[in-house]
């Protein structure tokens, strides 16, 4: 039996059960949201019901309207006896602003998209590297790969500690000599770019 602002709704019976499974939905039309929601479990007799037990949720739980699915224990008449005589397992959403439920789904939806166009551009970027190295490198109208948030791209492709360490000491040593030279960072870009690439190949030659 549920219960809350004076509305009283009795679920089904259950026979010849120890471990019931209503799968029942019920509705209440909420208009203060401090009156706590009663639920009572009771175990139908042939001349009256026996108590099993009950408990009391609060509405100020249920604050994100979202659903909140859960097992609830149940208590005895008097609730300072602190036994528990079952559990309950319950699936509840208070809705008290349709406007605000449908701002906090539009949101998530725009979140879960930026996350699925990160992930997109990542493989994108890495398939290209795969097929057409040398197109990223001198193709300067290349279209940009790497839009998204910079500490998510990076979640997904995490550099080994042995190659972050390796590139810090390069750079920390090529530093002054890009500095002083003039030339820019994209010509000292291409140029380690394209000496890499031929140490890979004569490597793999020898």
């Amino acid at each position: 039996m549920f219960q809350c602002e004076g509305q009283k709704i009795e679920s089904s019976y259950k026979p010849d059960s120890k471990h019931p499974i209503w799968n029942e939905c019920f509705t209440f039309d909420i208009k203060r949201g401090d009156d706590p929601l009663r639920i009572t479990v009771l175990d139908r007799g042939t001349f009256s019901n026996k108590f099993v037990g009950k408990l009391m949720l609060n509405l100020e739980t249920l604050g994100t309207q979202q659903e909140v699915q859960s097992w609830y224990e149940l208590h005895e008449e008097n609730y300072d006896s602190g036994y528990n005589t079952g559990k309950i397992k319950l699936k509840i959403q208070w809705i008290y602003s349709r406007l605000g439920l449908l701002n906090d789904k539009v949101f998530d939806l725009q979140n879960h998209q930026k996350k699925i166009n990160d992930i997109e551009n990542a493989h994108r970027r890495e398939l290209r590297m795969l097929t057409s190295p040398f197109d990223l490198i001198f193709n300067k109208k290349s279209e940009n790969l790497e839009e998204g948030d910079p500490e998510f791209l990076l979640s997904i492709y995490q550099a080994h500690p042995k190659e972050q360490k390796a590139t810090e000491i390069i750079d920390s040593a090529l530093s002054p000599v890009i500095d002083g030279s003039g030339l820019g960072v994209s010509f000292w870009s291409v140029l380690f770019t394209v000496a890499y690439i031929l140490y890979f190949f004569v490597t793999i030659i020898l």
